[in-house]
């Protein structure tokens, strides 16, 4: 039976790791997690984003746009630009605020990284990140 590696970018990562919280990982066979802001505790960073997230809901298109550019240091083509942005705005700005609220204020994600290190050695878990934006990663060795 094969099984499958699910691979979680930025707030994906810590859905992967609630997943990993509710069902465990002996039907996976393994986890990347990339470039997710994974913490043990509330971020710092909550109170001056919440100004961004006062810009998702007064202009949407906007906030999608210039968030998606700023997500790659290479340019990409237009076309591929706007299709990321029209994929984007189909969450709507209520939901996606929500969503940025419980990826940096709702920090409890131990029940998880516990169920994690109880199947580690049976599931490889690649875990890649900026050190310079991820100052506490280093505690999920």
């Amino acid at each position: 039976m094969k099984h499958p590696v699910l691979v979680g970018w930025s707030m994906g990562c810590g859905e992967l790791i609630k997943y990993v919280e509710q069902f465990g990982t002996n039907n996976l066979g393994g986890l990347v997690l990339v470039d997710g802001f994974l913490s043990d505790k509330p971020s710092d960073l909550f109170v001056p984003i919440s100004g961004w997230m006062n810009q998702v809901q007064q202009d949407r298109h906007k906030q999608a746009d210039d968030f998606v550019r700023s997500m790659f240091k290479k340019p990409q083509p237009e076309d591929y630009l706007k299709r990321v942005i029209d994929a984007s705005m189909q969450v709507p700005a209520d939901t996606a605020v929500v969503l940025i609220y419980n990826m940096l204020a709702i920090k409890d994600f131990s029940p998880g990284f516990a169920r994690l290190a109880e199947t580690k050695a049976s599931r490889p878990v690649l875990f890649m990140y900026q050190p310079e934006t991820q100052a506490s990663a280093d505690y999920l060795n």
